[in-house]
């Protein structure tokens, strides 16, 4: 995989060398320590720092799953999230498509969002008040959004 380095359209952080490495050190921890080593900083990007103050049970729930997935299986999607670069592909989708972001997703930016929209020809972008899980964090509007967005004519 090329990176583009010089050309700030193409700087996208799923991309970037700045990502491969973050994936490594993530890789490396749960090799080491498990999965208990990086709930918590999972859980704080998956999440606003609101929501997890106001609806804990909600996000014991999801921590819960995330700590009942085996590392192995943490590792192998780390290292395809790590290794993917989908930026040519996507330009050949032809299906209507909606991009989902998080207006405070730091790692999947309303940038890289909006990269991916404009790739795709004819696709719409659908932002929530959210970080990287806005099904969870705004349930209702979500919902909302993807039944308007598939039952459109």
């Amino acid at each position: 995989m090329e990176t583009n380095i010089t050309n700030p359209h193409f700087i996208l952080y799923h991309f970037s060398l700045q990502n491969k490495q973050i994936w490594n050190e993530r890789i490396a921890v749960v090799k080491e320590k498990g999965l208990n080593a990086v709930v918590g900083g999972t859980l704080e990007r998956w999440f606003t720092k609101d929501f997890r103050e106001h609806e804990p049970r909600k996000v014991k729930t999801i921590a819960d799953m995330f700590l009942a997935t085996k590392p192995e299986g943490y590792i192998g999607c780390g290292e395809a999230v790590r290794d993917m670069d989908h930026r040519e592909i996507i330009k050949s989708i032809k299906a209507p498509t909606m991009v989902i972001a998080g207006k405070q997703d730091a790692g999947t930016t309303v940038e890289m969002g909006e990269y991916v929209r404009k790739s795709i020809p004819g696709a719409s972008m659908t932002l929530f008040d959210a970080a990287h899980i806005a099904n969870v964090e705004c349930q209702h509007e979500y919902t909302d959004a993807v039944i308007g967005f598939l039952t459109q004519k």
